[in-house]
């Protein structure tokens, strides 16, 4: 393949999206195949909107209970490719939670604002308005930091220490547009779109001591790439090095892997092509999926090209279905997918992988690379040295760098639903 090859772990449009791309989560069914568009109404009532103040005020969370999910319902957007506002209720006990949005694939999704109790502010009303990032990614308006996603996308609150999570009333407005990519001299553009959304919120409840050590299950999705089945690549050498490197980086934010089973999929290519707008390739293989055990899914295929300068495809490292991923297996965001084109040595492909099991749970890049004439972007935690390459979380992904995690990174890694608290025996 005539195609350069870069250790960049791209984001979406996140910059455009420094790219990205579970537990009572296992739902199969993939919940965007029944949305269309409502082009009857341009107010956005399609239906009321939703009110879930009547949630049980007393707290869901116990001792063997600490992930809850309440569904919102479904709403339209209006022709400014906003919802009405729909309330819920933070219950007590809750530690962290993650909002989702679900709409027609064809569509990108992110928050137009979210609000907590006495106008608490976490998404600004004005961000979309303009400014650096908008729509992608909500940067210095957002301390807690937010990215849109194709087809369906989460957002976790909080995903910054300078954020705590206040019990009562909050309201949220999902924003649906859609994006046409630059062509020779013509700028890209978004529009707003009108769509009929699922919106949803999963609840976790996880003190100080549940977040010590935490669990993740893993589904090893093998295509064929490489000749990688599941019947030899828990044993195969490259895969069994990389799991290793995962277990080693992971190990830094107290997170173990849990049970990892291999499982092959129906791929219908070995190569994809990630574009900024419905990524429909990555999309089907996300799909394949469906019926997989609760596990974060991980994709490993030949290669994942961009289109670049001059027309030569780019090989990326890996992608993430979203910053952070869908609480489900079988969607059209869930999983990671890795290029085994990209990453030849088995550490190399672990220390991707970890990379993008971050971006999956919720974190962004410590630092994002530094363009000429622009200022340089970095995460919204305070613990993280700028432009520190021996951060997993870089943008620059190598096998030489220390692939340390902080202990903020961490904090966010285990206020994902993902994230099994693992209680320590006496």
């Amino acid at each position: 393949m005539n195609a350069a090859v870069t250790t960049r772990i791209s984001h979406t449009a996140l910059l455009a999206l420094a790219l990205l791309t579970a537990p009572a989560c296992g739902a199969t069914q993939d919940p965007t195949d029944t949305f269309a568009a409502d082009a009857t109404d341009g107010t956005g009532d399609v239906s009321p909107p939703v009110d879930a103040t009547a949630a049980d005020a007393t707290s869901p969370f116990g001792p063997d209970v600490w992930h809850t999910r309440v569904e919102l319902g479904q709403v339209q957007t209006g022709f400014d490719g906003k919802t009405p506002p729909v309330t819920f209720v933070v219950p007590p006990g809750t530690t962290s939670f993650v909002l989702s949005v679900h709409g027609p694939d064809a569509w990108q999704y992110t928050l137009a604002a979210l609000a907590g109790p006495s106008n608490l502010s976490i998404v600004p009303k004005f961000w979309l308005d303009g400014g650096p990032g908008s729509p992608w990614l909500c940067l210095d308006n957002c301390a807690n930091r937010i990215a849109s996603s194709p087809a369906e996308a989460q957002f976790l609150v909080p995903n910054t220490p300078l954020l705590q999570v206040q019990t009562g009333e909050h309201t949220v407005q999902a924003y649906a547009f859609d994006y046409v990519p630059p062509q020779g001299s013509v700028v890209g553009q978004r529009s707003p779109q009108l769509a009929k959304v699922e919106l949803a919120v999963d609840f976790v409840g996880k003190p100080a001591e549940l977040r010590k050590l935490g669990r993740l299950d893993v589904n090893l999705c093998l295509t064929g790439a490489a000749g990688i089945t599941a019947a030899i690549a828990l044993e195969h050498p490259r895969v069994s090095a990389a799991l290793d490197e995962v277990r080693q980086r992971l190990a830094e934010a107290q997170l173990e892997l849990g049970e990892v089973r291999a499982f092959d999929v129906p791929a219908e290519q070995l190569i994809f092509t990630h574009d900024a707008s419905a990524d429909a390739e990555l999309s089907a293989l996300y799909r394949t999926g469906a019926g997989l055990p609760p596990g974060l899914n991980v994709f490993l295929v030949d290669a994942v090209q961009v289109a670049a300068k001059q027309g030569i495809p780019t090989l990326v490292l890996g992608l993430a279905g979203g910053i952070p991923g869908p609480l489900y297996v079988g969607g059209p965001r869930s999983g990671v997918v890795l290029s085994l084109q990209a990453a030849p040595q088995g550490l190399l492909l672990g220390r991707a992988m970890a990379h993008e099991i971050g971006h999956y749970l919720g974190l962004f890049h410590s630092s994002e690379e530094h363009l000429s004439g622009q200022s340089s972007v970095h995460d919204n935690l305070p613990d993280t040295p700028e432009q520190d390459p021996d951060n997993l979380m870089f943008w620059l992904v190598n096998d030489t760098s220390a692939g340390k995690l902080t202990p903020q990174q961490a904090d966010v890694l285990h206020h994902n639903p993902w994230v099994a608290p693992v209680l320590e025996t006496p």
